[in-house]
């Protein structure tokens, strides 16, 4: 029975080890893509300018694209009831970066001019989108202009 007893131990601590080894692998790699942006990478800095996030600055890597809206599910979470649950999604497209309204209920303004539902335009640095009580800026890292 000691055996036994000794054996379960020393399976639950290597189960425990193995565990423990694939949260630090895991965390690892979520730390990383997190690392800040190479050299040609492009950021969308999103600033509150009004409501309960007033203040608040992030910045956004989009190698992968944004997604900005009310819900959870996005990157971009703007927290106010002006702003659609999908609002709005930057995407690269080669060179490019993609602004696309998602048929959004009260609008996306690019540059002072608001987007028709659906409407796309390509973003340049400096581009100023507005989102309920967000400004979001396009900025690439290291000071370069996106072509």
């Amino acid at each position: 029975m000691e055996i036994f007893f000794g054996f379960s131990r020393l399976a639950f601590l290597v189960l425990l080890a193995l565990f423990l080894l694939e949260l630090i692998r895991v965390l690892n790699r979520d730390i990383n893509r997190r690392a800040a942006p190479g050299p040609d990478e492009v950021l969308v800095r999103v600033e509150f300018i009004s409501g309960d996030d007033m203040g608040k600055v992030s910045v956004f890597p989009i190698r992968e694209g944004l997604t900005i809206g009310r819900s959870e599910e996005n990157r971009c979470v703007i927290r106010d009831p002006f702003v659609s649950t999908f609002h709005a999604t930057v995407i690269p497209k080669g060179r490019d970066l993609i602004l696309t309204d998602q048929k959004s209920r009260n609008g996306t303004i690019h540059n002072d001019v608001k987007l028709d539902p659906g409407q796309q335009v390509r973003l340049k640095t400096g581009d100023k989108i507005v989102i309920g009580p967000a400004i979001i800026t396009v900025a690439p890292d290291g000071g370069e202009a996106m072509s």
